[in-house]
């Protein structure tokens, strides 16, 4: 996702916080423009460190202690488990987004070259 989809997306959003994790968290300068983006909007930027990010099974495993921590969409009892061919981690907002037609002030690129 980049940089201009997410910030269009921040504006609609409720939440004041953003989670971006994966390969995208390994670069910095990708995290950098987010956190001006963030910053402009007044979101907060959570960004795990790039050893957690690099290794899928990793992000898994991060994704469910956070779960479970949390109790958000944690099964206690593994007996209950539906094994399904899928994990959503969210709901695709995608196509709302887009039918919002969403209008927002777009940050300069010349402001992320400056965090260099």
């Amino acid at each position: 996702m980049s940089v201009d989809c997410i910030q269009s997306t921040l504006t609609s959003l409720e939440s004041l916080s953003e989670v971006v994790s994966g390969g995208v968290a390994c670069n910095s300068f990708i995290t950098g423009a987010l956190g001006v983006v963030c910053e402009e909007y007044g979101y907060s930027l959570a960004v795990p460190p790039p050893k957690l990010c690099t290794d899928n099974g990793v992000m898994i495993a991060w994704n469910g202690v956070e779960k479970w921590r949390t109790g958000v969409g944690a099964v206690r009892d593994l007996d209950a488990v539906d094994i399904e061919p899928a994990c959503p981690l969210g709901v695709d907002c995608r196509e709302d987004v887009v039918s919002a037609n969403i209008k927002c002030n777009w940050i300069k690129p010349r402001t992320l070259l400056r965090m260099r």
